[in-house]
């Protein structure tokens, strides 16, 4: 009976150890929650972190030359980047010879960049005790979830990608464009004391907001008609206002307008 359940244990053991390797390093950094470097290929072609805008996803795969499954799952990994032109998949080396590694690289066509820990990448390398482990991260350099520790074949691989794209938050929705006036007010004469009116329409959606401002000439700085905002604003006029002059501001979520300027005079 202890010998079957020995060699039932041997055979997991078998089974789980080829796909980790637990390594001894430095004691764990904090995980870095924004992706940022500047570091070379392993060809020693210059990379940096504003490459990731062009993605949806990043997928930072710790890997080693010396790593059974890190080379194992390599395949995969050329596979989505293959298959999903919206991933980065982005190999982080952490080994004992270049030579060798480039040997792994073309013995299976990777077209994917392998490059040299730095910056946030040699931080998360710290962190890292078994390999392979895999980080996931998005345009904006932001962390999403924990690591994936161990290989993976091609079909684990796409489900998580697929389950971590559909989790993206969505882009916002174009706020349109800024209202167009479509109608300008008129200048106006009227005697003291009867009402004058002025009149703007614009287009721009369900969101627009109107401010009307008036000035006593041209040599002055334009002041807020208090409560005046609809697009008519009506008053009575004043013998002292002859010559004053206003204008409406129209606003949405995309931007705003200012209508042409107009005139009151008052009739003797």
């Amino acid at each position: 009976m202890k010998k079957t359940r020995i060699a039932v244990l041997a055979l997991v053991l078998a089974l789980i150890i080829p796909f980790t390797v637990l390594a001894e390093t430095a004691p764990a950094a904090p995980n870095a929650t924004t992706l940022s470097f500047s570091t070379k290929t392993l060809e020693g072609k210059a990379i940096d972190s504003s490459i990731i805008k062009k993605y949806d996803l990043v997928l930072v795969n710790i890997w080693g030359e010396w790593c059974g499954p890190c080379c194992w799952e390599i395949p995969y990994l050329q596979q989505v980047h293959k298959n999903y032109p919206n991933v980065l998949v982005l190999g982080v080396w952490y080994g004992n010879s270049v030579t060798e590694a480039l040997k792994v690289a073309k013995e299976n066509n990777v077209t994917y960049p392998m490059v040299h820990p730095a910056g946030t990448l040699q931080t998360i390398l710290n962190a890292t005790h078994a390999f392979p482990t895999t980080y996931f991260y998005d345009k904006n350099g932001k962390q999403l979830g924990e690591p994936d520790v161990g290989a993976r074949d091609y079909g684990a691989w796409a489900t998580i990608i697929d389950q971590k794209l559909a989790n993206l938050p969505k882009d916002p929705e174009p706020v349109g464009s800024k209202p167009l006036i479509t109608k300008q007010p008129k200048s106006a004469s009227v005697k003291a004391g009867k009402k004058v009116t002025f009149k703007v329409a614009a287009t721009g959606g369900d969101g627009l907001s109107y401010q009307w401002y008036y000035r006593k000439s041209s040599n002055e700085s334009w002041k807020k008609v208090s409560k005046a905002t609809s697009a008519t604003y009506t008053f009575k006029a004043k013998a002292s206002q002859s010559g004053y002059q206003y204008r409406c501001q129209v606003k949405n979520a995309a931007g705003k307008v200012t209508s042409k300027t107009v005139t009151l005079k008052i009739k003797k």
